[in-house]
């Protein structure tokens, strides 16, 4: 059943064969992302066209760890960082963040207005 998740990411959400499937496009659009800046996960599901916030949250999960792709600059609704099953990832997130120059205030979000990338 774990499996289940990284299945439907795979296989199901892809149209055609000859369609990319829904992870590749959420690795495209996030990989457009320039540093310090960030997208919503809504954002990042809306820029595809298809699926749910939640689904590009899914997607992230299945990436490989040490992936080159800028998963770090997806944040919540709300421009926090959404919680993990393992809180050094979250950690992780908030540090590269900090590192390309993102501010958080005392509740761990980050303004949006001033980060929000708009493509």
């Amino acid at each position: 059943m774990p499996h289940l998740h990284q299945k439907i990411l795979k296989t199901s959400i892809k149209s055609k064969p000859s369609q990319p499937t829904f992870l590749q496009k959420v690795e495209l659009v996030l990989s457009q992302i320039p540093a310090g800046q960030v997208m919503t996960y809504g954002q990042v599901s809306q820029c595809i066209g298809q699926g749910t916030a939640r689904l590009v949250g899914m997607a992230l999960s299945s990436l490989p760890t040490g992936s080159s792709i800028p998963w770090h600059r997806v944040v919540n609704a709300k421009g926090g960082i959404s919680p993990r099953a393992n809180p050094q990832s979250s950690l992780e997130q908030i540090q590269r963040l900090l590192d390309e120059g993102i501010q958080f205030n005392h509740n761990q979000e980050l303004d949006l207005n001033s980060y929000r990338y708009k493509p």
